[in-house]
């Protein structure tokens, strides 16, 4: 976590989830917090692809249209799933299959915790 030590609880609160949910994605190294367009954003991702919001939750204005989310993706394997890196390093027996977006991963890490 880099932005401030406020970040995980501000997103959180924003997205109505748990703060041990987004620091258990913090820990696993699947968000992270930085300043992009000199805004405080959130990415949620991997090595190889990700989402970057906005942490006050506006859109990013790009070439005049109002974008939700930009997607960060490399290499050739950037269409893998998010965290398959973590499942792997870590032999990791038990998963979570997120299928729709960011929001939807943090908030399913939300309810695991629960």
């Amino acid at each position: 976590m880099t932005l401030n030590e406020n970040s995980a609880d501000e997103l959180a609160a924003q997205l109505r989830i748990s703060p041990q949910a987004v620091s258990e994605a913090v820990r696993r190294g699947l968000v992270s917090f930085k300043k992009h367009r000199r805004v405080a954003c959130w990415r949620f991702g991997d090595t190889r692809n990700g989402c970057l919001r906005r942490l006050d939750g506006q859109p990013f204005r790009i070439n005049g249209e109002r974008v939700k989310a930009l997607a960060q993706k490399r290499g050739d394997a950037w269409h893998s799933l998010i965290g398959l890196d973590d499942v792997f390093t870590n032999d990791r027996r038990e998963i979570l299959l997120v299928t729709e977006g960011s929001k939807d991963a943090l908030a399913a890490l939300h309810f695991a915790d629960a």
